[in-house]
Parts: structure tokens; C-alpha cells; sequence
């Protein structure tokens, strides 16, 4: 059966439906990438093997604790100077001494069972955030995969990144995280400059007149008919319940759009003077400008991930234990050219 078959939706544009919508199947995913992808599947799901375990071993832990708690109200609460003593219900309890054999053994087993609840929680906290964190993950490049629809795919083939000479692989990935992070602060800055205060008059002056537009009366059925009225542009209509009859009626037109029309010249010169006020067009920046300074951003940062990810893979393999980020960029991650396509942020 053919992998990717064309269908044409109801509003014309073709789709893509595919046979099998596993990315590891598709017959143009180059070899590599398939087993990138099942490899960090194996992963996420022996983390997440490994959350359950936990969480079983937690759940078990706290049930002896509760019994342990129950048990010792239930021997020494009738006793006023007990740290289970129940005030009202006390004649419901026994009192016990603490020297007791059995209070001696039903203590012991809530202390031990209290100490491993605290580690416990550490560690089913931390196997939680690993089995989200790779299943954010492998979510992530199976919809970049999809994406790509049947876009021929092309691996990286450029140079092998090397750890820096006494550096450990966790300081080495955190080197390029701290340089990833240094990256995005230069993209966010570029990102939120404003903009240029000519370019904001013009949207605002568009904006205007889109409403002045919206607010013209059609005088023309006056002209055409004696008994006519003006047509008032977006008057509101709401259903109103008359005896068994639902009728439409119809409001007044709406005020802002006639005042726009009325007056959107001062309307424009007086946004324009705010617009003034507030602009700062020494550090403003174009369209053109943000795609021109964003350029070497994003080629550095992709270039810091595929260094991040070669020294994750390398530590890996030889035993350490460092957990990949949930937002990696797919390219860097699957070893995929700078040619394809920048995922959606």
C-alpha cells in the first residue's frame, strides 16, 4: 500500500493520510532517525516503568504507615500522656504502656516506614520529572516527523563536536546549556524590541479605517424609496419572545463605528500623537532587521544543541546519566540537516 496518500479536503486544500502513522514506518525516514526515535522510546518507557515501580513501593510504604498509626491509637490511646490520646474517644482505646512488646515492634515499624516514605518521595518525584520530561520529548519530534508530511529528510553531515580538554561531560553540557541560554536572551531581546513608530501609525491608521468603513450609513434606499430609511451600518439584533412567536428585533446602530466614521481623521492624528509619546524608535527594529539579526541567533543555538546532544549521547554511553531537554530542537536531536525546516515555537 502506498505510504502517503493524496486526498483533496471540501475547501481544496490536498491532504496527506498515511497507512501508518508511526514515523518509525514510514519508508522515507532515513535509517538513523528511525532509530533515534525508538531509542528514546525505550527510554521514556523504562522511566516510566521505573515512576510506577516507585510509586507502587510509595503507595505500599504509606499503607504500613497508616497501619502502624491506626494500631498504635488503637493500643495506647486511652492513655492522657500519648501521642495518640483521642480526648473524647479514649474510652474506645486501650492504655497500653510504651514498653509494651507489641508498641515497642508497631512504633519501630512506623519509624521505618516513615524513613523510607522521605526517600521514596525523592525518588518518584525525580522518576516523575525524567518520564515527563522524555515523553514531552519524544512527543515533540514525532509531531516535528509528522510535520514534515512526505518532505525528503536529510541527516547532518557536518563536524563531530569534541569535549573541551579536563572537562567532565556534565560540565561540558552545562557549558553549551549556559551558552543556549545566553542565545535565548538574545533572541527574546531581539523578539521584543518595538517597532518602529511609522510602521505602528500605518497599522493604526488601517485599523481606523477599517472601523470608519464598518460605521458608513447607505443613504442609497432613501434616495431609491420615499418610505425607506437609512440603512445604519451594525445594528444589533436580538431575539425577543412575543406571546407563543419568537420576533427579531433590531437595535440601534452600534456607536463606536459611527463616531469612528464621523470623526477618524482627528481619531487617527490623536493615536498618532500617542504613538508619539510612547514610541522609541532608536532601538525599534523592522521585520526585515528582525530577521536579519535573528539569522545568526538561531544558527548558533542550533549549533550549541547538536554539541548538547552529541555530549549527552557520548556520556551515555559510557553510564552517566543526563536527562535531555523536553524543548530540544528535533533537528539537533535526530541529527537532521540546517536545511530542514526550524520547528514551530
Amino acid at each position: 500500500m502506498t505510504e502517503g496518500l493524496q486526498k483533496q479536503e471540501s475547501f481544496g486544500v490536498p491532504g496527506i493520510i498515511r497507512a501508518n502513522p508511526d514515523p518509525v514506518d514510514w519508508p522515507q525516514l532515513p535509517r538513523p532517525v528511525k532509530e533515534k526515535l525508538r531509542c528514546l522510546r525505550r527510554e521514556r518507557d523504562d522511566a516510566r516503568s521505573l515512576w510506577r515501580a516507585g510509586s507502587d513501593e510509595r503507595e505500599e510504604t504509606l499503607g504500613i504507615k497508616r497501619a502502624a498509626e491506626s494500631r498504635l491509637k488503637t493500643l495506647t490511646g486511652g492513655r492522657e500522656n500519648s501521642r495518640w490520646f483521642g480526648n473524647s474517644q479514649a474510652s474506645r482505646f486501650d492504655k497500653v504502656p510504651d514498653d509494651h512488646p507489641e508498641v515497642v515492634a508497631t512504633l519501630a515499624r512506623l519509624e521505618d516506614s516513615t524513613a523510607r516514605l522521605g526517600r521514596l518521595n525523592s525518588i518518584v518525584e525525580a522518576r516523575s520529572h525524567q518520564s515527563q520530561e522524555l515523553g514531552r520529548l519524544v512527543g515533540s519530534l514525532e509531531r516535528y516527523l509528522e510535520s514534515l508530511g512526505d518532505r525528503e529528510t536529510t541527516l547532518y553531515k557536518g563536524s563531530t563536536p569534541r569535549r573541551q580538554k579536563s572537562e567532565s561531560f556534565i560540565d561540558a553540557v552545562e557549558r553549551c546549556r549556559r551558552h543556549l541560554r545566553e542565545l535565548n536572551s538574545d533572541r527574546h531581546r531581539v523578539r521584543s524590541a518595538p517597532w518602529p513608530s511609522a510602521e505602528a501609525k500605518q497599522r493604526a491608521r488601517a485599523e481606523i479605517l477599517k472601523l470608519a468603513e464598518r460605521g458608513q450609513p447607505n443613504v442609497l434606499s432613501v434616495i431609491e424609496n420615499p418610505d425607506a430609511s437609512i440603512d445604519w451600518a451594525e445594528r444589533q439584533f436580538s431575539d425577543v419572545r412575543i406571546g407563543d412567536r419568537v420576533v427579531t428585533a433590531i437595535g440601534d446602530p452600534s456607536a463606536l463605528v459611527l463616531l469612528v466614521w464621523l470623526h477618524h481623521e482627528l481619531l487617527i492624528q490623536r493615536i498618532e500623537q500617542q504613538i508619539d509619546l510612547v514610541a522609541d524608535d532608536q532601538n525599534a527594529l523592522t521585520s526585515a532587521q528582525r530577521a536579519e539579526k535573528l539569522k545568526p541567533i538561531e544558527k548558533d543555538r542550533l549549533a550549541a544543541e547538536r554539541e548538547e546532544e552529541f555530549l549527552i549521547g557520548s556520556a551515555i554511553e559510557e553510564g552517566a546519566n543526563i536527562l535531555r531537554r523536553s524543548d530540544a530542537d528535533p533537528r539537533a536531536v535526530l541529527g537532521l540537516d540546517d536545511v530542514m525546516p526550524s520547528p514551530s515555537t
